[in-house]
């Protein structure tokens, strides 16, 4: 195996678990996109459906907020030409 500290996600991992370690969580999630194109998905604690919704919709809104964020300029912009057209 090769060193996990040499990693470019070893910072991240350290900071996932120091998270761990502050909020002692019940339940957690973690999911990876493979080089393959697949998914890894794995659970700590007793995740049910209901976790694993909750986990991916938080996800969803936080890629949503990103998209939203990143484009703001372009929505604003688009907004104020279909108000124009309205009037």
């Amino acid at each position: 195996m090769n060193d996990i500290t040499k990693t470019e996600y070893a910072g991240w991992l350290e900071e996932f678990i120091t998270d761990i370690m502050l909020y002692q969580p019940e339940r957690f999630g973690v999911c990876m996109l493979l080089p393959n194109g697949g998914t890894y998905t794995n659970y700590f604690g007793d995740c049910g459906h209901l976790d694993k919704a909750s986990m991916g919709y938080t996800m969803n809104l936080d890629a949503i907020m990103e998209v939203t964020t990143d484009n703001a300029k372009e929505i604003v912009e688009a907004a104020e030409e279909q108000d124009g057209e309205d009037s």
